[in-house]
């Protein structure tokens, strides 16, 4: 009985650690099928072993089953900062997901003239369709704030040129909003959108107030002098009339005759 009852209990531990090790196996096997979206979030579904990409749905803030192999492709909802500022920052880069810098732009303006611009605006991916994350994953992966520095930049110069160097200190909102004009038609290809794009910084080359024509000065009214009070009233000359001398009498010469003179 004795030997029976010992092969029972070892029969017995076998299956029981059999069954825990089965049960912390199927745990996680089923933690592993669930994935989470964070705040501020949309993920796209991704099978890792056939590589493929769930494009029927998007997924928002929350815990989702979503099978073993499966995971979360998570692309932000919240307003990314893109600023171009000076070079030696110390957040010059793309190296978070909340904000991507790029150096001061050398560009030039209508008239020729070299300009260093800083400036910064906001950007948000288009989430209201899955498509556009789709497509944002297929042709950009997570690399998408590199590109969109690369392409602003060729955005914002090659709309510098269509203003004077004056335009740039006098009409500073004309200039700003025509840079969001165009940010806003570069990015749309990416599947973003533009916002309250700000001129921070705008530098000219030496030797610019040099070669600028200066701008015409007004003529300035003359003011009249007002009289003092208590001061006594400036003399005022008439004007004399000319005088008049008579006419001068014409002596008549006399021609003498050779009377007078036997006469003399």
């Amino acid at each position: 009985m004795s030997d029976d009852d010992d092969s029972r209990k070892q029969k017995a531990t076998v299956i029981g650690g059999c069954c825990c090790l089965l049960l912390a196996l199927a745990g996680g096997l089923i933690g592993c099928s669930f994935g989470i979206v964070g705040i501020n979030e949309v993920g796209l579904d991704f099978d890792s072993i056939a590589v493929v990409v769930d494009d029927s749905k998007l997924f928002e803030n929350g815990r989702f089953f979503i099978g073993l192999g499966h995971g979360f492709l998570l692309y932000p909802t919240y307003l990314m900062t893109v600023e171009f500022k000076k070079a030696g920052s110390e957040d010059i880069g793309w190296d978070t997901d909340k904000s991507a810098s790029g150096g001061v732009l050398a560009c030039a303006s209508k008239d020729g003239q070299q300009l260093d611009i800083e400036l910064s605006y906001f950007v948000r991916i288009d989430t209201s369709d899955v498509s556009n994350v789709v497509n944002l994953y297929n042709a950009h992966k997570f690399n998408y704030l590199q590109t969109l520095v690369q392409i602003s930049q060729d955005a914002i110069k090659g709309t510098s040129t269509q203003f004077n160097t004056y335009e740039y200190f006098q009409n500073r909102t004309a200039i700003s909003e025509a840079f969001e004009k165009s940010l806003s038609a570069t990015l749309q290809q990416m599947y973003m959108t533009v916002h309250s794009v700000q001129l921070r910084d705008i530098q000219l080359t030496a030797g610019f107030e040099a070669r600028a024509p200066a701008p015409a000065a007004r003529a300035r009214p003359r003011r009249r002098a007002r009289p003092r009070v208590g001061a006594s009233p400036p003399l005022v000359r008439l004007a004399q009339p000319p005088r008049r001398h008579p006419p001068r009498r014409r002596r008549s010469r006399t021609r003498s005759s050779p009377h007078s003179a036997t006469r003399r």
